[in-house]
């Protein structure tokens, strides 16, 4: 990774950028914050994945990929919700939208486009943010990915477990590691 931040006019394309699966701001300025342009980038060894130089960046527990022209969810951690935003052509973040009135840490997203929100437990939207599923964990869920050998395993991080769920059929939680 360049450490040297730059501006993001010195490049041409922008694939995708990596922003902060959660951002907490204890003044209720989430949805300003977010969508202010950074002004400089970090960007990866490919030339074309950007990250963006905020103050709060190493805060964040994780960071989500952002690609131009789809929609990018995040959690407003302070808030407890989660935020659809649109991504530009130039990575950055505009048009903010309350997407549902759950949320902690990180979101993720299934193939069919389903939005997966951990909040206590993990509840699971359509993308026009109806509520269609509720998946119960023995712990509060903190960090959420899918991945596994066809990316329909999702990957829970827990206090003290790290859980998996195959999302190809009726949920039935494994416990992948514990320190219980």
């Amino acid at each position: 990774m360049n450490c040297k931040p730059f501006r993001p006019h010195q490049y041409r394309r922008v694939y995708k950028c990596l922003y902060p699966a959660n951002r907490w701001r204890d003044n209720s300025d989430y949805l300003s914050i977010t969508v202010k342009k950074p002004e400089q980038y970090f960007v990866a060894p490919d030339g074309i994945t950007f990250i963006p130089f905020t103050y709060d960046l190493i805060r964040s527990n994780a960071l989500l990929e952002a690609w131009p022209g789809k929609p990018f969810y995040a959690a407003d951690e302070y808030n407890k919700r989660t935020v659809l935003f649109t991504v530009n052509a130039d990575g950055s973040l505009t048009d903010p939208k309350i997407f549902a009135e759950k949320g902690e840490y990180t979101v993720a997203i299934d193939a069919q486009g389903n939005i997966y929100i951990p909040d206590g437990e993990i509840y699971v939207y359509d993308k026009n943010g109806k509520l269609i599923d509720e998946i119960k964990v023995p712990e509060r869920p903190a960090t959420i990915s899918f991945g596994g050998k066809n990316g329909k395993t999702l990957f829970i991080t827990a206090r003290t477990s790290l859980y998996s769920i195959e999302t190809n059929r009726k949920f039935k939680i494994n416990i992948c590691i514990s320190t219980r």
